[in-house]
């Protein structure tokens, strides 16, 4: 939601989406606090009545980590429940993002649902195109373990 307030310096409008509220006026160059319009004193970074950060930017922003845990802690659940099935099938890494990934039905092809490349749980490098790196002279394109 974005609520324009005047510079108490100049009267420009100044609007925020969401942030801090240390603003800084780029029209006369005044620090001052979008809550309540104090003005900033030299080398301060926060407002002494207000803070530097709302309780509802706060709140709201807490709430994001509290779901983002439990989005963790589903993630490493079914990557629990994969290595109990199956516990040949080890995960991993992306040899880009390090991402941890597993085999899916003893296929040696991995896609990296992070950064979204193809590798080689074998050889841990990048695949292209799988006809090229898997077949006789290459890595078996299906293995147990």
């Amino acid at each position: 939601m974005r609520i324009s307030k005047q510079c108490p310096n100049c009267m420009m409008a100044i609007s925020r989406t969401e942030g801090c509220n240390h603003m800084h006026c780029s029209n006369c160059g005044h620090d001052f606090c979008y809550q309540c319009g104090k003005e900033y004193d030299r080398g301060k970074y926060s407002c002494k009545s207000c803070g530097l950060f709302s309780e509802d930017t706060i709140r709201r922003w807490e709430a994001q980590m509290r779901q983002r845990q439990g989005l963790l802690r589903q993630e490493r659940q079914v990557l629990n429940q994969v290595r109990a099935e199956d516990p040949a099938n080890h995960p991993s890494s992306c040899p880009i993002c390090r991402q941890m990934n597993t085999k899916v039905a003893n296929n040696n092809h991995i896609f990296c649902w992070s950064c979204e490349k193809h590798y080689c749980y074998l050889r841990r490098k990048i695949v292209k195109r799988g006809s090229q790196h898997y077949g006789p002279s290459g890595c078996k394109q299906h293995s147990a373990g």
